[in-house]
């Protein structure tokens, strides 16, 4: 028996939804498989359209579950900057055709997934390098401006033709 190629493409759908909800319930890095099946399934602009009102449901539960441990000094300090990545993220979009998305799409998920390995490598060297009794309670990267600013502007602009911001904030802290 063979499902009909709609109904294929919906039930994969329904698992790239579901890899959203497992990334924002704890398993870092799995909703960048969604956002790349989203991008081959449908057409890249499309894509992005599809997955925000899902990714606004997820992140509307997570910031529930997780208010009391949110840092909003960091959020503060991003906000502003990554909506005028979002801003340029929009007009890019304006401009660019969609093989062209599907291809920023493609470098997005691969850039995040490196910062995601790069935030991990500084995790684990500054324990490495501090007593567990001294471990500080943020690396304190995020004091810089300049660096507030280009995180900022590269998480709205991820955000916007990617959905894929993540990993960038989380480098930030």
């Amino acid at each position: 028996m063979s499902f009909p190629q709609d109904i294929f493409i919906w039930l994969i759908a329904a698992l790239g939804a579901l890899l959203i909800g497992l990334g924002k319930g704890g398993l870092p890095g799995i909703g960048n498989i969604s956002i790349a099946i989203y991008a081959l399934i449908f057409p890249a602009k499309l894509s992005v359209g599809i997955l925000l009102p899902i990714l606004i449901v997820a992140d509307i539960v997570a910031v529930y579950l997780y208010r009391r441990h949110a840092l909003w000094y960091f959020i503060r300090k991003l906000l502003p900057w990554a909506w005028a990545g979002v801003v340029m993220g929009y007009l890019l979009l304006g401009v660019v055709q969609d093989d062209a998305v599907r291809a920023i799409i493609g470098w997005t998920l691969l850039l995040m997934t490196a910062a995601h390995f790069i935030r991990l490598y500084l995790i684990r060297h500054s324990v490495e390098q501090s007593d567990s009794s001294n471990l500080p309670q943020h690396s304190g990267t995020g004091a810089h401006r300049m660096l507030a600013g280009s995180t900022g502007i590269c998480g709205g602009l991820a955000s916007m033709v990617a959905n894929a911001a993540g990993p960038i904030a989380a480098l930030y802290h």
